[in-house]
């Protein structure tokens, strides 16, 4: 257990170390489309040239507290060349809010839909050519995210809204099973992909406000909030760098139901604290990171844009150069595309003005030191009652050091050390009381990011 553990984080490791980009933002394109309101933007898995959208004739105001859905939608269309061309529409008549694949079978497909006032989910096995006209888990209640839990064939978690419960269910939807833990509705939800035991589930403040959270698969369930009183929970985004780190966007409702945008929120231990990090005054829609390189990630921000970070969330820049002004993004995507030496590519939906494409997002904040000039050393390796790091750095900066056990636990911090240009030495001694074991150190400030595998005896 322990070397597969210590396997898994040395392949994380090794994709964020070896990669290295020269940090050129481009411009946002119009995909040349008729398109109403997007309310789905995915890929497959299994087949990252395969885009998905919802789509909508009509607005719904998500922002409201109780969501009105239309009677009827658009159902989706499908790409399956990167977006150069798309199918004619299918599960027409219907609103679909999310899209999931089995990860046992990549050609059955669950779509979450509703029509005329029901929720439930449609089937396809055939990667979505062809959709079942019975809805499975048919209900008043909307079922407004999908995700599959990877180790066990058949389970799914769902977040809805109508309803003071989220779903459940064990065999593909044909039965689906109210979870009562906590007074919630829901909007969003993510499992971890390092751990899947790991479940995390967004309330949306319209009775209680925090994150559920599971570390033991489902058998029991913890309530957290301190950072996120009061506050709505649109997205929520598992690191799949480090099991402890995850993204939500918020924003909150006044008495008088009046929407205050709250930004982006992050814990680096495993949601049970939170702190604000970008884009404070905006709705946050929607946060993706990129599938092989998770240091990179984007966030759809309402009337703000599109914001990107580099390091993990740390810091962002926003990127909103040919999005049209006055405009709110609700959706963003990163497909596992290879990426060039200007960044990676991103999808942005912008509600009501179509699908938009940069194949150049990435931030200006300069990792290239990290790469070529900056170094760090940890000794003695295995350690015991102190570390010692050696830091060469070709620039000072203010930098924070923090610990991490394998389940994403941060054990110790080391904050605000100045690391001055040239050579460093660094005591780290608070480390004599952590049991034996591997646990992951991590550098960071605004020019560096360095992470290192250390291992106790």
């Amino acid at each position: 257990m322990f070397i597969n553990t210590l396997r898994s984080a040395l392949i994380i490791l090794i994709i964020l170390t070896t990669s290295h980009y020269n940090l050129i933002p481009q411009v946002w394109h119009k995909i040349d489309l008729e398109l109403g309101y997007i309310t789905v933007l995915k890929t497959l898995e299994s087949s990252p040239n395969t885009i998905i959208m919802g789509l909508n004739a009509f607005p719904t105001d998500f922002k409201i507290a109780n969501v009105q859905f239309n009677t009827f939608g658009q159902g989706i269309i499908i790409s399956n060349d990167g977006g150069k061309s798309w199918s004619a529409p299918l599960l027409d008549g219907y609103t679909v809010l999310d899209i999931a694949q089995s990860p046992d079978n990549p050609d059955l497909l669950f779509a979450s839909v509703t029509q005329l006032n029901r929720g439930g989910i449609i089937k396809s096995t055939d990667a979505g050519k062809n959709w079942h006209e019975n809805i499975l888990c048919d209900a008043q209640y909307k079922i407004m995210k999908i995700a599959p839990k990877k180790d066990k064939n058949g389970v799914f978690y769902s977040s809805a809204v109508e309803i003071r419960d989220f779903i459940y269910t064990s065999d593909y939807f044909n039965k689906c099973t109210n979870i009562k833990s906590f007074d919630i509705q829901s909007r969003a939800l993510a499992i971890s992909k390092l751990n899947p035991d790991y479940i995390f589930i967004a309330s949306d403040g319209l009775y209680e406000s925090g994150v559920i959270y599971t570390t033991d698969g489902g058998n029991t369930w913890k309530k957290s909030e301190n950072g996120l009183e009061n506050k709505r929970i649109h997205t929520i985004l598992a690191s799949s760098h480090r099991v402890g780190l995850l993204y939500v966007g918020c924003d909150s409702l006044d008495i008088f139901k009046n929407v205050h945008g709250k930004g982006i929120f992050r814990s680096e231990d495993t949601g049970r604290t939170w702190q604000p990090v970008i884009a404070d005054g905006a709705i946050v829609w929607d946060i993706a990171e990129h599938p092989r390189y998770p240091k990179f990630i984007a966030a759809a921000c309402g009337n703000q844009g599109v914001f990107v970070s580099a390091n993990l969330g740390a810091y962002w820049e926003q990127f909103n150069n040919g999005l049209p002004e006055n405009s709110e993004v609700n959706k963003i995507l990163i497909p596992d595309w290879d990426t060039t030496a200007s960044g990676f590519t991103a999808f942005a939906a912008v509600w009501g003005e179509g699908l938009y494409v940069t194949e150049g997002l990435n931030t200006s904040i300069d990792f290239s030191y990290q790469l070529k000039e900056f170094a760090m050393q940890v000794q003695p390796l295995p350690f015991n009652r102190q570390l010692n790091l050696s830091i060469v750095s070709p620039v000072e900066a203010v930098c924070n050091i923090r610990i991490y056990d394998m389940l994403g636990i941060n054990v110790l911090d080391y904050p605000n050390l100045i690391v001055k240009s040239g050579s460093n030495f660094v005591q780290i001694e608070n480390v004599a009381e952590l049991p034996p074991g591997a646990y992951i150190l991590i550098l960071t400030s605004d020019k560096f990011y360095k992470s290192q595998i250390i291992l106790k005896n």
